[in-house]
């Protein structure tokens, strides 16, 4: 005999059959859908279908609803970029929103039941979405596709968790395993078991290495990515967990469940620090802003709270739900919030940007140099604050970090980006190069490199040398791959500013602080020009791709083209030039299109110039910038330049149009 069963999971209402004698609980269509050990945790989750809150605690409005969902709202992702905001619930579709035209941006189908969780990669190029129906899809966020569907849970998936270089895919639910997924292959990894209930939240660390669940067992578990085993458990003093905040940095952790309280766990030590009380009902989700400093929590009585991590103290309230807040989500630039709820809306708040002191400054000093990776999606910057960060290119002003690494001692002056490998060199004045993973932001090795600063540095096309030069006079060879010094070149007699490599890695060429420029041909490791070319230091070089032109700009205002073809052919010690700017303020940063069509110049008065390379005509004066322009990069389209300043902003130009396209300050 068979009994019908009203229930709620999580907020969603349905029919289920109870078979009388056997304990098992089955699906409409007679699957089973639960275990009898199952049957203790369904006891604590049946209920009467959801109702609104008979009163809703005062606090600040939203500034705009989202939402075309008739149904609860369970989950809610954001881009990189901050453009496109996904939400998804009882509906059995995802519905998209393109916050910058504030408009909606269609809906994805696929699932056949509710879809419970959602996630985007790092980078924001892909999106997964899972629910009752069983199965994780992965969609392309640019084409709207499908791209695959992973199948292994035996029971339907609550939660989901991208790991920091967007490789690894975690999946958790009903039947009490997580699953690990390749997105990259788009095979199944392994399986890992231990809780005894429903796994609800996930969450990776940010170094990769290690998953973070919580299940409806109480427990939060620590796995080793490596070897699969549990490395710690910890006991939740708020019951079952139904949600987890790890910061930025790691080591704080927040967890909640069905209690009214907020656990803060130290990391590091396995420890309750504080609980953050203030919730009237359970704490259904939990979001760190992309700070780390602020927590927001969306809860069953309605409101979402705003906590200060530093002090524990509740900073703000929102009210905007009549019932519970199942999903919440930080924009990345943190100006907005977005939170869904079972009332079927989808609500964005507009911060207060008081609540961020720091707040859309790209640096807290002069931008020494910035590159665009070979792919053109990311920026890196790196600064005399002593940081590197890593920025996803949007069409959106106040970009957000996606890394911020900071572990030189002393000021950042150069950096090189390998165009085939996700490697970054960064070089300071304490004579270090360190090498970075562009897609985690974890150091890989540190040189020591000079005696001095690392005021220069380039990495071959073909990602397999890294050239340096600085204080000591000297150039050096590594190789990129193993770090090793292949070569040490002398020479120049004064501190090198600049250095570049020609695209065939024929020709290495740097520039000193008293005027000279030094000319090696790499095949043969011989130095066979080194030739006056400024008065005064050279700040910038840069050769084309074919290694046929070189450009070159310093102290004495001027910007020199020199021709090395006659080099090459006629053995000639000096290159013939042609001077494109006789006269004028310092020119501090310089870079080639690659399709050596354009010259792009700047200058410590903060004017940025566009050059036609080929007939010598000043095509743009582009202004903007309050102080001098210490570093620009050309993007692979040959047409956008970034730009960076001692007013330490990140101003990003058309150069074709000769307009600016966007400030970061």
């Amino acid at each position: 005999m068979k009994y019908l069963i009203l229930f709620k999971i999580l907020g969603i209402v349905g029919i289920c059959a109870l078979e009388q004698g056997s304990g098992r609980i089955l699906g409409t269509d007679g699957a089973i859908a639960f275990e009898p050990a199952d049957i203790e945790a369904m006891g604590r989750l049946i209920a009467q279908p959801v109702q609104p809150l008979r009163s809703v605690p005062p606090g600040i409005p939203p500034t705009q609803q989202l939402s075309e969902h008739t149904r609860a709202v369970k989950a809610v992702a954001v881009s990189a970029n901050g453009r496109l905001i996904a939400s998804a619930g009882e509906e059995n579709q995802i519905y998209l929103w393109d916050l910058w035209e504030n408009r909606s941006s269609g809906l994805l189908r696929g699932h056949t039941e509710a879809v419970l969780a959602l996630a985007m990669s790092p980078r924001g190029k892909l999106m997964v979405s899972a629910g009752l129906d069983r199965t994780i899809k992965v969609w392309n966020t640019q084409t709207r596709q499908e791209i695959t569907t992973f199948r292994g849970h035996r029971n339907g998936i609550l939660a989901l968790a991208v790991s920091p270089d967007g490789r690894i895919l975690a999946s958790g639910g009903l039947d009490r395993t997580i699953h690990l997924w390749n997105l990259e292959t788009g095979k199944a990894i392994g399986i890992l078991e231990g809780h005894e209930d429903w796994v609800q939240a996930l969450t990776f660390t940010p170094d990769g290495h290690t998953l973070i669940s919580g299940s409806a067992d109480a427990t939060i578990r620590f796995w080793n990515l490596y070897t699969g085993e549990e490395k710690q458990v910890l006991e939740s003093p708020t019951g079952g967990v139904l949600a987890l905040a790890l910061s930025e940095d790691g080591r704080i952790l927040a967890s909640s469940g069905f209690e009214e309280a907020i656990a803060v766990w130290n990391v590091p030590r396995g420890v309750v620090e504080t609980l953050l009380t203030g919730h009237r009902m359970g704490v259904l989700s939990l979001k760190f802003s992309p700070t780390g400093n602020i927590l927001a929590s969306g809860s069953d009585d309605g409101t979402v709270k705003l906590w200060n991590m530093d002090t524990g103290s509740q900073m703000q309230t929102f009210s905007g739900h009549k019932t519970g807040v199942s999903a919440i989500a930080f924009t990345p630039d943190r100006r907005s919030l977005i939170t869904g709820g079972d009332d079927s809306l989808v609500n964005l708040w507009n911060l207060d940007t008081r609540l961020f002191p720091d707040n859309f400054t790209p640096h807290d000093d002069t931008i020494s140099a910035l590159g665009f990776t070979g792919t053109g999606d990311l920026l890196i910057s790196g600064s005399l604050d002593q940081s590197v960060k890593i920025w996803p290119v949007t069409e959106q002003d106040n970009s957000s970090p996606l890394h911020t690494v900071s572990s030189h001692e002393t000021s950042v002056w150069s950096l090189a980006i390998s165009p085939i490998q996700p490697v970054i060199a960064s070089g300071s004045f304490d004579g270090k190069i360190k090498l970075w993973n562009l897609v985690t932001g974890r150091l890989i090795e540190t040189l020591t490199a000079h005696q001095g600063g690392v005021y220069g540095m380039a990495i071959s096309a073909d990602s397999q040398l890294l050239v340096s030069g600085g204080d000591d006079r000297t150039v050096k060879l590594w190789d990129l791959q193993t770090g090793a010094l292949l070569k040490t070149l002398g020479g120049p007699r004064q501190t090198i500013y600049t250095v570049t490599l020609s695209g065939d890695r024929r020709w290495l060429a740097c520039g000193s602080a008293d005027g000279m420029v030094h000319l090696w041909d790499l095949s043969r490791l011989e130095l066979v020009s080194s030739f006056p070319a400024h008065r005064g230091a050279v700040y910038g070089l840069a050769l084309t791709r074919d290694g046929k032109l070189l450009a070159s700009g310093g102290e004495d205002g001027q910007v020199r083209v020199w021709d090395l073809r006659l080099v090459e052919q006629e053995k000639r010690e000096i290159p013939t030039s042609r001077r494109l700017q006789k006269n004028g303020s310092q020119v501090r940063s310089l870079a080639i299109t690659q399709d050596a069509r354009y010259l792009i110049t700047g200058s410590s008065t903060g004017e940025v110039k566009v050059w036609n390379l080929v007939n010598g005509e000043l095509l743009h004066t582009l202004r903007g910038h309050t102080g001098g322009v210490s570093a620009l990069s050309i993007h692979p389209n040959n047409r956008t330049v970034a730009t960076g300043s001692t007013d330490q902003t990140i101003r990003l130009w058309d150069l074709i149009a000769g307009k600016s396209q966007q400030v970061w300050r």
